[in-house]
């Protein structure tokens, strides 16, 4: 029944529409739009309440047997009850472009204004070159075509649309003053979704884009979108930075990239919940929203960690926007059960990124930044610019072999980590119940005192109890894993491993560190 429900309002949207056309073509001539108005009202009224939403029947109910002197108020009362009855869909729709293809100006403006809604960007372009900038640089959800255009034949452009992995899917009409046959099937051989002659009768072609639209809108919704927070998720972000960085090599304008991570997420988590956790993801997403442009793109990347990317923006106008953006978080309350509540802070590195970056490349140079934020204490934003002093963390290091200890300590040590090294069980036991370390990355195959009697020992003591360890060992030794797990591990590094398979592990480990307030 929820999927049911779910289908009616997303179908509503489209009735929603259709009694805000005939609302408005009733102030001109009531007489001709009245019998739609009550058609459109007795399916309302039949369908609501088998759906679950009575009121609706109601309204409807009322809205057809309404005289001519109260149809206005009585469709303003159905339109909002149906606006009330989809918000929540209304809200978690994409912003939806809309392309428009076409050399005849007048036909723009009046397209531009009918296919005009809060949720719509419509861009229009004279040619098929404007149309590339545009596509490189904007999402586009339709694309309204004329086949007559001043620079290339618009079958052949459709053609290339076709090819291009990021508009090979995206609904196209064709609008046309060529009527014929041929060219009409040629159109649908090559891909388009709808023909439309010229001249087109504006409503029902309103109708149409409308219809499409909502068909389509549920599908991309679930494909880009983080379910929890409403962002877009990874694969979508990506799609969207090949779109920004492509249009900042044309354009040679600056493009800045942002990692966020939570502060002490985990401990909230622990103390009082996963359903509280997850009121904090929203919440930090809707202020990241608030905060940020419409031209700038934000995605959750994993877990309580949220990126964001800042076209035309220079690292230091970056900075301040974050800076703002983290004030703001600083100040929201988090209220639980009993009246108690809590704030959040937010760690935050950012870089200006080449044309020649990938996504994964940027990412890794912003979370690298990020990474010294939390070193630096936390609850602050770093940029490449910044010399940072701050405390070291403390890493016990046992490892009998030479070898594999000069690489290992040295990338530690680049990754600003105080490494103190052992080449046996005992010595780093011994260290480890009298000094203070931050975590512990230990082989299993040593010397006198072998990796698991280890970890078992420190976890024994008291001022290891917390600290993350990670176990070293070798390809293929799957029972060493479980084994280290259960006695405590908390992650593992298989050799032969690569300085960023060993780094990515050790933030990581940092950030649980971080995350517990060890």
């Amino acid at each position: 029944m929820d999927e049911l429900k779910e289908w009616y309002k997303e179908s509503l949207i489209a009735r929603i529409e259709a009694l805000e056309t005939v609302r408005e073509s009733f102030k001109q001539d009531g007489e001709k739009v009245l019998a739609s108005i009550r058609r459109i009202a007795h399916s309302l009224k039949g369908s609501g309440g088998t759906y679950g939403f009575p009121e609706i029947s109601k309204a409807a109910d009322i809205l057809e047997k309404a005289s001519v002197e109260e149809i206005p108020m009585k469709i303003a009362t159905l339109i909002s009850i149906l606006k009330e009855v989809t918000g929540e869909r209304r809200e978690e729709e994409n912003m939806v472009g809309i392309l428009i293809i076409d050399d005849d100006e007048s036909i723009c403006q009046i397209l531009k204004v009918k296919l005009s809604a809060k949720n719509r960007d419509i861009y229009i372009a004279q040619t098929a070159a404007q149309a590339e900038e545009i596509l490189l640089a904007k999402p586009v959800s339709l694309i309204i075509l004329d086949l007559l255009l001043p620079d290339i034949d618009g079958r052949n452009f459709l053609i290339k649309l076709r090819e291009n992995v990021r508009t090979s899917t995206v609904p196209i009409f064709v609008l046309s003053a060529l009527t014929d046959k041929q060219t009409k099937t040629e159109c649908f051989a090559l891909g388009i979704d709808e023909f439309f002659e010229k001249p087109v009768d504006p409503e029902t072609f309103s109708a149409a884009v409308s219809g499409k639209i909502h068909k389509t809108a549920k599908v991309l919704y679930g494909m880009h979108k983080d379910p929890l927070t409403k962002l877009l998720n990874r694969s979508a972000f990506s799609e969207a930075y090949e779109r920004a960085l492509a249009y900042s090599q044309r354009s040679k304008q600056k493009i800045t990239i942002v990692m966020i991570d939570l502060d002490y997420f985990k401990s909230v988590n622990d103390t009082f919940g996963h359903a509280m956790g997850d009121e904090v993801l929203v919440k930090v997403s809707e202020i990241l929203r608030e905060c940020i442009r419409k031209s700038d793109i934000i995605g959750r990347w994993g877990g309580e960690e949220f990126i964001i990317l800042l076209p035309n923006t220079s690292e230091d106008a970056a900075k301040k926007v974050m800076e703002k953006t983290l004030e703001t978080f600083r100040k929201n309350k988090f209220f639980v059960p009993g009246g108690a509540s809590f704030s959040m802070t937010f760690s935050a590195g950012l870089v200006e990124i080449n044309s020649s970056q990938t996504l994964e490349e940027s990412a890794a140079r912003a979370d690298s930044m990020l990474y010294k934020a939390k070193l630096a204490g936390r609850n602050r934003i770093i940029t490449s610019k910044e010399e940072l002093s701050y405390k070291k963390l403390r890493v016990l290091f046992a490892e009998d072999d030479e070898y594999i200890a000069r690489v290992v300590k040295k990338q530690l040590e680049m990754e600003g980590l105080e490494v103190e090294r052992f080449n046996n069980g005992v010595s780093a036991l011994a260290a480890g119940r009298n000094s203070k370390f931050d975590l512990a990355l230990i082989d299993i195959q040593m010397p006198i005192m072998d990796g698991f009697d280890l970890i078992k020992n420190l976890r024994a003591s008291a001022s290891f109890e917390k600290v993350p360890i990670a176990i070293i060992t070798a390809m293929g030794m799957k029972g060493d894993i479980i084994k280290g797990i259960k006695l405590g591990a908390d992650d593992y590094i298989i050799k032969p491993f690569s300085p960023n398979q060993l780094v990515f592990r050790i933030r990581s480990l940092i950030r649980k560190s971080e995350s517990s307030g060890n």
